[in-house]
């Protein structure tokens, strides 16, 4: 018998682990004597058999068979042809290729904007004469609705309506920055932008402008005028919306 490191594996064999078996059981009889166990060498004169006490080491036993390892060459062989590329079978999905230039055009913007600002880039694509357009429409659609709630009686003391004041295209610009802002930062509702909670707290929206501001710009905001649009106002073309999306 040989004795091994604790710390190391040890291997059986089909043999081995049958001899081991047989000696728990005559442990586990304690009413009858222990039995004389064979001497592996009796059993297989050609298997060393490695006993150890029993701990949490895994059993690893050795398959006397020869098949296992009868072509080495073969195995290498299919391993290599699984990791082969190879063209995909069946049906694809067709990719259109892109054939343009990508960029900015005119491509005299590639150089005229090297160094600039992402805000810079944002003018370029929404000017400032959108955001005019929508001021004219916001302010328009706000009196529009002040004069029709007010001929019904329906504005209440202490409305936001009656305190209400023009806009102009750098504060719908300021509101539309809030939006995006939104996008990034989400937060389980709209007055917790606002909220002086400290878990919640953002610092930045009341830099723009006040809640109430922001909230009766969000009703009255518009982009074209109702009086000349007599379907649906979210399909009715108009200059701003056609900038905007």
């Amino acid at each position: 018998m040989s004795i091994i490191d604790n710390t190391c594996d040890f291997e059986l064999s089909l043999v081995d682990l049958q001899a081991i078996d047989e000696l728990e059981k005559q442990l586990t009889q304690r009413d009858s004597p222990l039995l004389e166990i064979p001497c592996c060498s009796e059993i297989c004169d050609d298997t060393e058999v490695i006993l150890h006490r029993r701990g949490n080491r895994k059993r690893r036993f050795v398959i006397e068979s020869g098949d296992e390892d009868e072509n080495p060459e073969q195995q290498i062989n299919t391993r290599l042809e699984t990791d082969l590329w190879y063209e995909p079978a069946g049906k694809q999905r067709r990719i259109i290729p892109f054939t343009e230039c990508p960029g900015l055009k005119p491509y005299s913007l590639r150089n005229t904007m090297a160094q600039s600002k992402p805000e810079d880039f944002y003018s370029l694509l929404v000017p400032d004469s959108v955001f005019h357009d929508i001021a004219v429409e916001t302010n328009r659609f706000a009196a529009q609705t002040i004069t029709k709630l007010s001929s019904k009686n329906q504005i209440q003391r202490g409305s936001r309506l009656l305190s209400w004041s023009d806009t102009n295209q750098d504060e719908i610009k300021r509101f539309f920055g809030l939006i995006l802002y939104m996008g990034i930062v989400r937060l389980p509702k709209l007055a917790d932008y606002w909220s002086t909670d400290p878990l919640i707290c953002q610092s930045f929206p009341r830099t723009v402008m006040s809640r109430n501001r922001f909230e009766i710009l969000l009703r009255m905001v518009h982009f074209s005028n109702n009086d000349n649009q007599k379907y649906d106002i979210y399909r009715s073309p108009s200059s701003a919306a056609d900038a905007m999306f």
